[in-house]
């Protein structure tokens, strides 16, 4: 999904911010832009809040401003719940949806302050429906379903446009 997102933004003309936890993996995607697609690279976790204030500084710093940001970091682990480890779930849900939580906070400030945004949200259909052995997974993307209907409510007063899409 991440490469597909990346393509159309290219196709839009977009100046892309690339970040995720495994620079390896974002150095990978910079390097198949087409040229003169302009980006740049951030390793970030985006479960870590200093890493998420910085990612956004930088964005501003390099760009001067933000239009669009796209969620859609996240994992899942597969098992019975009396299989799956609390540091495990505890991991999934800092990723889906302490991550979703964090960028949209950070830069939600940025787009009230002109008055104009778009935060697209990936989530799941495990955010509707749950599923055997997808506990911690459903769990994070039902989150991600409550935390960004009600940031909808919040920022369409400030022309902030909240999209959660649900593939599956």
């Amino acid at each position: 999904a991440a490469r597909i997102i990346v393509r159309v933004a290219e196709d839009e003309g977009a100046r892309l911010v690339l970040a995720a936890r495994r620079e390896g993996a974002l150095n990978q995607v910079a390097a198949s832009l087409r040229p003169g697609t302009e980006a740049i690279v951030i390793p970030t976790d985006v479960g870590d809040e200093e890493a998420v204030k910085n990612l956004v500084d930088q964005a501003l710093q390099r760009f001067g401003t933000i239009d669009v940001l796209v969620n859609n970091a996240g994992y899942g682990a597969f098992a019975p719940i009396t299989d799956l480890s609390a540091e495990k779930f505890d991991d999934i849900l800092r990723v889906n949806l302490r991550g979703v939580f964090l960028c949209t906070k950070y830069v939600l400030p940025h787009f009230y302050q002109k008055q104009a945004g778009s935060v697209v949200t990936v989530s799941s259909l495990a955010g509707k429906h749950g599923f055997s052995n997808g506990a911690a997974y459903c769990a994070s993307k039902f989150g991600v379903m409550g935390l960004m209907e009600s940031v909808f409510h919040e920022a369409r007063s400030h022309n902030v446009r909240v999209i959660t899409l649900t593939p599956g």
